[in-house]
């Protein structure tokens, strides 16, 4: 509904560039609290947002948290990683992405073509009805053939060339579909695939996710790569994603 990404793009124009860090806890199952939270500053459009002091009620928080891991958001978007990490959420007109790494993000990141080369998750809220629908139509494209008036609208418009559109998965990609409007995957190691067409550059381990596109035509994405050492995690770390993220993925 448009009321609806009209609030989110709302929130975007009152949501810094700094990077956030948090230690890890020790407790398996430790209850949420103020703790197991880290702000994520925010930049885009309309410039730097400082990072929020709580979680906000737009998200449905989860009861427990497996030991290491730590929530991160912004105002409109959330995501669970491992303790330490840190966290920049860009936004504009197309939409809100959150990535997440060990390292620092740059400042350069939202102007530049900065790549996450090593453990990292990108959480996306994509609006098909503003700049967002080049990327959503993308998607559709690849898959949800139901949709593809939307792709066959968004090429007419003659900004893009129909062969930026092309049909069907990626060869490499490890698809399980969940609905007809949702789908899992896994782009293996130094494939392009879901995976890999992100902020998350192709490296020597796979990318897991979800795309979810929902009845406004607007796509929500998920993309985690944790790395060796944490890869056990990835399906909780999937899960828990995409149930603080529910309302914005529904």
């Amino acid at each position: 509904m448009f009321l609806r990404h009209l609030i989110r793009y709302m929130r975007w124009l009152t949501a810094g560039i700094v990077t956030c860090m948090f230690s890890p806890y020790a407790a398996h199952g430790a209850p949420v609290r103020q703790r197991n939270f880290v702000g994520c500053p925010a930049d885009g459009q309309t410039g730097p947002i400082a990072p929020p002091d709580h979680l906000s009620t737009n998200f449905s928080t989860p009861r427990t948290l497996p030991a290491g891991l730590t929530i991160y958001a912004a105002e409109d978007i959330a995501a669970v990683a491992p303790a330490g990490w840190h966290c920049l959420e860009m936004y504009g007109s197309s939409g809100s992405f959150l990535l997440l790494q060990p390292q620092p993000i740059p400042s350069s990141a939202i102007i530049s073509d900065f790549r996450l080369t090593g453990p990292a998750i990108q959480v996306s809220s994509i609006n098909g009805e503003t700049s967002g629908r080049f990327a959503v139509a993308g998607i559709i494209a690849r898959l949800f053939p139901a949709h593809q008036a939307f792709v066959d609208k968004v090429i007419h418009e003659g900004i893009e060339p129909a062969t930026d559109f092309p049909r069907g998965p990626y060869p490499a990609d490890q698809m399980t579909r969940v609905s007809p409007q949702e789908w899992r995957y896994t782009t293996p190691a130094h494939a392009t695939g879901l995976g890999t067409q992100s902020r998350l550059a192709p490296n020597s381990d796979p990318v897991s996710g979800i795309v979810k596109l929902d009845s406004d035509m607007g796509v929500f994405e998920i993309q985690v790569r944790l790395g060796p050492a944490d890869s056990k995690q990835t399906p909780d770390v999937i899960s828990l994603i995409y149930e603080l993220n529910r309302r914005a993925a529904e």
